[in-house]
């Protein structure tokens, strides 16, 4: 784990919604964490099958 956080510039897509936010986390996995958090229910169907797509810019924070 990196002793500097970085921030995250994130779009969430999924169930025709789309979901931009900004995470500050340590890592990619931390991340992708709070994502799923507050967007899980964008990356699975009403059927249980991932549809989602993550995409994100890393940036250091100073």
């Amino acid at each position: 784990m990196s002793l500097n956080r970085k921030r995250y510039h994130v779009t969430v897509e999924g169930n025709e919604q789309t979901e931009k936010m900004v995470v500050i986390a340590y890592d990619n996995e931390g991340m992708y964490q709070m994502v799923r958090q507050l967007c899980g229910h964008l990356l699975i169907d009403p059927n249980g099958n991932k549809t989602g797509t993550i995409n994100f810019k890393e940036t250091e924070m100073h």
